[in-house]
């Protein structure tokens, strides 16, 4: 499957719920969320944020869950069915969200610590999954292990960067 962005954007984060791929992306000071029909894109919403959003999307048990860094730095997080962000602290360098199934992490500016939360309750309980922070970020989450981009640039032969799925 191939699609073009309409406008382009930039840090483009793809998803597959409910039989359909949805690509969350920034466009200018938005993130906008569009899914995908027959290589063709339409879009859901959209959302303001900072200069450096670096959108996440996942698929959890049936929930889309969008994440990103809001227009006032805030690490911040909603659901499809719920499209008002709930916003935590401020977040500290690039790819500065993501998400697991059950679970989505920051890394926070204040403590310079990756923090995270349960996807449900979210926001409850907080723990800290690692003691320090990169300007790079956060490549991925293996269900609680963070894995910084700095690591993970060459985690694959001849391969940049690599994208692993959670499942």
């Amino acid at each position: 499957m191939s699609f073009e962005i309409p406008g382009g954007g930039i840090f483009p984060d793809v998803a597959f719920h409910a039989g359909v791929v949805y690509c969350g992306v920034q466009q200018s000071q938005q993130v906008v969320l569009y899914k995908v029909i027959a290589g063709q894109l339409g879009l859901v919403r959209a959302w303001p944020c900072s200069a450096l959003a670096f959108v996440r999307l996942l698929d959890d048990a049936g929930t889309l869950w969008i994440a990103f860094r809001d227009e006032m730095d805030r690490a911040a997080i909603c659901t499809l069915s719920v499209p008002t962000p709930t916003a935590f602290g401020l977040a500290f360098g690039n790819h500065c969200v993501a998400l697991t199934p059950g679970w989505f992490a920051y890394q926070d500016d204040l403590t310079r610590r990756v923090l995270a939360t349960e996807l449900v309750p979210l926001g409850q309980s907080w723990h800290v999954l690692r003691d320090e922070v990169r300007p790079s970020g956060i490549a991925r989450l293996n269900n609680r292990i963070v894995v910084f981009n700095d690591e993970n640039r060459n985690a694959m032969a001849g391969g940049v960067n690599p994208q692993v799925s959670n499942r």
